[in-house]
């Protein structure tokens, strides 16, 4: 008899469900969690090219583990094609198609929280034998240490170390100063004793800030003998600060003890990741020796809650700009969408598989009264950039033919577009072709891979002929034309094709794609998957055909 499942820990991880533009997010809540088409499943998936018994997450002594069924077309994780694999924080799960609806695996626990709950439980320990009210400011500080323990973003995180602090020191404004990467320190956060934000650190005393940035020592002006300190400082005097407490954003992992016991700062700036500045335009009275340390304590665990809700931050927005990248694929993948036309002389087929979420291929059949006109295009480069031109280069090239515009004069026309405005280094390979009643086939090879005939079981190429559109900016575009006969193949792919890698490192190259095209695009695509054998595509892959039928 087989043992049990392991039951799910207390507080389960979360799924995210991307679907176009919705965006579904529940816990997992029971294992084994199964996914498919079918509709008894817990997650029921809509694309067509999943299996209806396509995956399974199951929970078992060392995590959760994503279990592929068996299904048609495969379970990728992060872009790779997995039988079973344990999930991680952010794993990214795609079902069958690249490209469509994807799953996002997140693991209880915010990277901030071990860190709080340590600050947490080193403060309650904590117990002062002075007054009352040490025991009310101990208090305070266990009230903000929980609000820290829940927070999730670096601004939540700022104001509330800038709260306690200024009601422990009775302060009038507080400020805390991140450190940039060049170095330098910006405001992050500011309130008064008030609670109202602010926003204008030009009164400051920056030398204060300063000093003890460069130092990693704290400068405090509390009393009245220690005024001295302030004397010289001009924004001091022009502002009437009285006193000014600035203490450095250790990080911990630097800090240790000196030979009296006391904590000893770190000497190397780029150790201090913050600075909390306090001031009044009133004497503070001194710290007492509990009500210092405790503040120089909040500084220094207050520097890893910072960097953890930094940490956190970031990967919300990897997220947001996850979502944003999946909706912008659905909106390209519908704008790029294509009907293909029918007509009685011809069959076109066509297929884009992408390596991303949105790439730079793009595709086209237009028909007019005599003639079947169709476009394959790449641009230069990859992300949002390239799609974003793709879809006004197809945009363009489709009204175009439409009108029966001569094929040279079609690509002119995509030329002048990009050479006429300041876009960077932007170009695009095309391959325009026009396929008559008559068998008559018009091409304009614009730096595009050399199309591929197949007649009666021979395969030729036919060479480019022109640059790229964009690339150079005086070219005059030339045509070739052809005719075919009943059964003969035009095939046109983009280098997607002939440069998808498997893991030797070999390109799959032109040999194979001309052994494999009188086939068809479906056994070409079919013989790029099997030579890859689950190495990721570098680049999007697509392949359009046109048979000719007979006049």
């Amino acid at each position: 008899m087989s043992a049990p499942a392991p039951n799910p820990p207390r507080k389960p991880p979360t799924l995210v469900f991307v679907e176009g533009t919705q965006r579904r997010q529940f816990r997992l809540q029971k294992v084994p969690f199964t996914i498919g088409r079918r509709v008894d499943k817990d997650l029921v998936l809509t694309e067509s090219r999943c299996s209806r018994d396509h995956a399974t997450i199951t929970l078992e002594s060392d995590g959760y583990f994503l279990m592929d069924e068996a299904s048609k077309l495969g379970t990728f994780v992060n872009g790779q094609r997995v039988e079973r694999h344990r999930l991680a924080a952010n794993d990214r799960v795609e079902f069958g198609v690249r490209g469509g609806s994807y799953l996002l695996f997140e693991p209880e626990g915010a990277a901030g929280a071990s860190e709080a709950g340590t600050f947490l439980s080193r403060m309650s320990g904590w117990v002062p034998t002075a007054s009352a009210g040490e025991f009310a400011t101990l208090n305070l500080l266990l009230e903000a240490a929980r609000k820290l323990n829940s927070s999730t973003v670096l601004e939540e995180v700022l104001v509330t170390l800038l709260e306690m602090s200024l009601r422990l020191t009775r302060a009038e404004r507080g400020f805390v100063f991140l450190r940039q990467d060049d170095g330098k320190f910006r405001l992050a956060a500011g309130r008064n004793s008030r609670g109202d934000p602010l926003l204008d650190d030009d009164t400051i005393s920056h030398s204060s800030l300063e000093e003890a940035a460069a130092s990693g020592c704290e400068f405090v002006v509390t009393e009245a003998e220690e005024t001295g300190k302030l004397v010289g400082r001009r924004s001091v005097e022009d502002f009437g600060i009285a006193s000014v407490i600035c203490i450095p954003l250790w990080n911990r992992s630097v800090t240790g003890e000196s030979d009296s016991g006391q904590k000893a700062a770190p000497h190397q700036q780029q150790d201090v990741r913050g600075v909390l500045y306090l001031d009044s335009r009133a004497l503070a009275g001194r710290l007492t020796a509990v009500s210092h340390d405790i503040l120089r304590t909040i500084a220094t665990e207050a520097a890893t809650l910072v960097e953890n809700a930094a940490l956190v931050q970031s990967r919300e927005t990897a997220r947001r700009y996850e979502q944003e990248l999946a909706i912008a694929g659905a909106i390209q993948q519908r704008l790029l969408s294509v009907r293909i036309p029918e007509v009685p002389f011809a069959e076109v087929r066509a297929r884009s598989v992408a390596c991303q979420q949105i790439g730079g291929d793009f595709f086209d059949a237009v028909r007019t009264r005599d003639a079947l006109a169709v476009v394959v295009g790449d641009v230069c480069g990859k992300g949002v950039s390239a799609a974003l031109l793709a879809s006004v280069l197809q945009g363009l090239i489709y009204s175009q033919l439409a009108k029966s515009a001569p094929l040279e004069e079609v690509a002119a026309v995509a030329h002048g577009f990009l050479c006429d405005r300041e876009i960077g280094e932007k170009y695009s390979t095309l391959l325009l072709a026009r396929l008559r009643q008559d068998g008559e086939l018009e091409m304009v090879n614009c730096g595009h891979l050399p199309p591929i005939i197949v007649s009666q079981g021979r395969v030729s190429e036919t060479e480019a002929a022109n640059p790229p559109v964009g690339l150079l900016p005086d070219t005059a575009f030339q045509s070739v034309q052809l005719r075919l006969r009943a059964g003969d193949r035009l095939m046109v792919v983009t280098d997607g094709v002939t440069e998808a890698e498997n893991g030797a490192g070999e390109y799959f190259g032109a040999e194979r794609l001309q052994a494999s095209a009188p086939a068809g695009i479906d056994a070409v695509l079919e013989r790029v998957r099997e030579f890859c054998a689950g190495v990721p595509l570098g680049d999007d892959c697509t392949a359009l055909e046109v048979v000719y039928r007979s006049s």
